[in-house]
């Protein structure tokens, strides 16, 4: 038999394992670390919830694309290469508006340091690079980052036949007339929203204060939303997550313990063996629930 065939189902099986196993311990963590005021953040692993603010500047920024008053944005740009089965978006650019923001629930605020980390916001859109505005190049949007308003203007494309052909990127020419295919992904928090912050906290010479920043062996979490909805998410993810990878591992199970037969056209057929299926997710259940078991000893001590 050919190994691909069963290597398949199983390396999705473990793929999807290891979604549900990311999504689990993402609600637990939220579950079990104590919720603190943020004005009485103390130095080491804490969580906090409250109202998204500017950072230490106090500035608020407008979007990009969606034109949304805000605390904090953030624009990838985007080319789609490859051909057929192997096409795949790549980034050319990307660019934030700030390195910080704050989180606020009344007790006094409390900076959160975004650099190097992923901030995971509902307002997320993903436009066509020939829907964004007309005049909107990477370079505008590196001055909207630094606070230099954009005003959109007509432009007038001065290149050649030959480079309106062949020129790739470039950071001065209008995304919307770059020649391939491209997309921009925008993702901001609105000034006021629900913020969420799960990370480690350290002193600030500079401010004589606490604040939240990304550490190599202690990720930073910072998610627009309530962490109910956090949790609540998570935990839909981590079961749609589990039954794939049950199904997963009983066709694996089953295909792997299949015969082949040959065909009358000198073909070879896989037939699983569905009696054997079972095996698979009996294997997969008594795992998650060894580790589970695990889990709650840790919880424990």
């Amino acid at each position: 038999m050919n190994p691909i065939v069963w290597l398949i189902p199983t390396a999705l099986t473990a793929g999807t394992g290891v979604v549900a196993f990311l999504s689990s311990r993402r609600a637990w963590a939220a579950v079990d670390t104590p919720t603190i005021q943020t004005g009485h953040v103390v130095i080491g692993r804490v969580e906090v919830t409250g109202k998204a603010g500017p950072g230490p500047a106090g500035l608020r920024v407008v979007s990009p694309i969606s034109a949304e008053t805000c605390v904090w944005w953030r624009a990838e740009v985007e080319e789609e290469t490859g051909s057929s089965k192997n096409r795949s978006w790549t980034s050319r650019y990307e660019v934030s508006s700030a390195s910080s923001i704050s989180v606020d629930d009344g007790s006094g605020a409390i900076v959160v340091d975004l650099r190097d980390t992923s901030v995971h916001s509902p307002e997320t859109t993903t436009t066509n690079g020939g829907d964004v505005p007309a005049s909107l190049t990477a370079q505008s949007l590196k001055s909207l980052a630094q606070g230099i308003a954009f005003l959109p203007t007509p432009y007038d494309d001065d290149r050649g036949i030959l480079s309106r052909m062949f020129t790739g990127w470039d950071e001065s020419v209008p995304i919307a007339l770059l020649n391939g295919k491209w997309r921009v992904t925008e993702t901001y928090v609105p000034d006021g929203a629900d913020l969420y912050v799960l990370g480690s906290t350290s002193y600030d010479e500079t401010t004589g204060a606490a604040s939240f920043v990304k550490q190599q062996d202690r990720p930073l979490y910072v998610y627009c939303g309530t962490e109910t909805q956090l949790t609540t998410n998570a935990r839909r993810i981590m079961f749609i997550s589990t039954l794939t990878m049950l199904v997963l591992a009983y066709v694996a199970v089953a295909v792997f313990f299949g015969t082949t037969d040959k065909t009358f056209d000198g073909k070879t057929s896989v037939h699983p063996n569905w009696s054997c299926g079972p095996i698979g997710p009996t294997v997969v259940l008594l795992a998650m629930f060894v580790i589970q078991i695990i889990r709650i000893r840790n919880r424990i001590i």
